[in-house]
């Protein structure tokens, strides 16, 4: 299959470039970033729907940007986020690194070292590769699961 490619993640903080594109295609206002942090999470409080894991910044400027910084769309997204999780724990309970590693080894998986021309990773799926025998759809999903939550931590 070739060489295995590594790469490290961006967690440094956005480039001018990237925070550029933010205020113009996403409505994220460094001068209202922060008001706009606070009336969501006045809302999850209020609200009462999920009980995030996490309040900080970095996660919840997941939502808000997914969402265009639109408060109530953020929250609906939060909220859905943590029911999906709540309805399928066995996609995140009892994931094993060791299985996720036979994943990667068996090429199914990958991502490249570097960003397409919007700044998004890409995340490529051999099946054809896929013995089903011996990596279950379980696994192959929570493979993804973990492989998105990670990428979701990179600021480009």
């Amino acid at each position: 299959m070739g060489d295995l490619v590594k790469f490290e993640m961006d967690l440094g903080p956005p480039t001018k470039e990237l925070e550029d594109y933010a205020k113009e295609h996403l409505n994220e206002d460094p001068d209202t970033r922060l008001q706009v942090l606070a009336e969501f999470r006045d809302l999850i409080f209020e609200r009462g729907e999920c009980s995030p894991h996490r309040l900080d910044d970095d996660f919840l400027l997941r939502f808000l940007r997914a969402r265009n910084f639109v408060v109530r769309h953020a929250h609906r997204l939060l909220v859905n986020y943590y029911e999906f999780k709540e309805r399928n724990p066995e996609y995140y309970k009892d994931v094993y690194f060791e299985r996720l590693t036979a994943i990667g080894d068996a090429h199914l998986m990958s991502t490249q070292p570097f960003h397409d021309q919007s700044g998004r990773r890409i995340l490529f799926y051999r099946l054809g590769l896929w013995d089903p025998s011996t990596i279950t759809v379980r696994e192959l999903f929570q493979a993804t699961l973990v492989t998105m939550e990670l990428a979701l931590l990179e600021t480009s």
